[in-house]
């Protein structure tokens, strides 16, 4: 059977921290119109938001330059149903995406793999020890937008 994997304060004011960041900043897009909506339900439009300020983001906030290339290098995974068992692979992102974009879906996979809860089941989790790496990095550029 799995094993959940225990959470230490650190982790749990992280996970917070990030949550809330996510939430405000998903909140904010939909508000600035930034949005899809599909019979009535609304989604935050993350492609619009960075097509629109791609050049600016990425010069205004140069102190993020560290964030943003650790998940141009490790981008977080995804999660696969393969050989008859739930696997985490790599996944890049393609080339011809805006780099802002880029960034902020790979925040949003951050957001789906921590919170489908997947990420801390030690049967199907690679490397643990990589998730507070990722929101570590997303928080700030999270911030920044």
């Amino acid at each position: 059977m799995f094993e959940i994997v225990a959470f230490s304060t650190e982790q749990i004011e992280l996970i917070f921290r990030f949550f809330c960041a996510f939430a405000r900043f998903e909140y904010a897009l939909k508000c600035a119109g930034k949005l899809q909506s599909n019979g009535g339900e609304v989604r935050a439009d993350w492609r619009e938001f960075a097509l629109a300020n791609n050049t600016a983001f990425l010069a205004a906030f140069p102190e993020i330059r560290e964030a943003c290339n650790y998940f141009e290098w490790r981008p977080p995974q995804i999660l696969v149903f393969k050989d008859g068992r739930l696997r985490w692979i790599d996944e890049p992102f393609r080339p011809a995406q805006c780099p802002l974009h880029r960034l902020l879906l790979a925040i949003v996979r951050v957001r789906n793999n921590l919170f489908q809860g997947g990420r801390f089941v030690t049967q199907v989790t690679v490397d643990p020890t990589r998730d507070p790496i990722l929101l570590d990095h997303a928080l700030p550029i999270l911030e920044a937008c």
